[in-house]
């Protein structure tokens, strides 16, 4: 049983890391930062990049609980801890595309 919670988080982990890695730094900080929409644009861009790197981190630690649950009430927890950190990591990469779309919809 152990063996099959470890598989599981390790399928877990290996497919939710490329959707961090993938978001890679706005390419208007190339370009200097000239107006404020530029800045809170930027701003949003960044916290919701780090946003969603944080959302893995707590994939992987929840994935870490339930392979290392010693009882049914550890458990329960990692699986509420995996629940909300996969919702955090769809919020992440949904506000990251939203503002990369209008970012380019206003042409900033």
């Amino acid at each position: 049983m152990k063996s099959i919670k470890r598989i599981a988080s390790a399928i877990i982990t290996t497919a939710t890391f490329p959707a961090s890695v993938a978001m890679a730094a706005p390419t208007s900080l190339d370009q200097g930062i000239t107006t404020t929409q530029d800045l809170i644009g930027q701003g949003v861009q960044w916290f919701l990049i780090l946003f969603t790197a944080g959302a893995v981190g707590f994939i992987i630690r929840a994935g870490l609980k339930i392979s290392g649950a010693d009882d049914e009430a550890d458990m329960k927890q990692g699986k509420k801890m995996l629940g909300r950190s996969i919702g955090g990591l769809i919020i992440g990469i949904l506000g990251n595309a939203i503002v990369a779309y209008v970012r380019n919809a206003y042409g900033m």
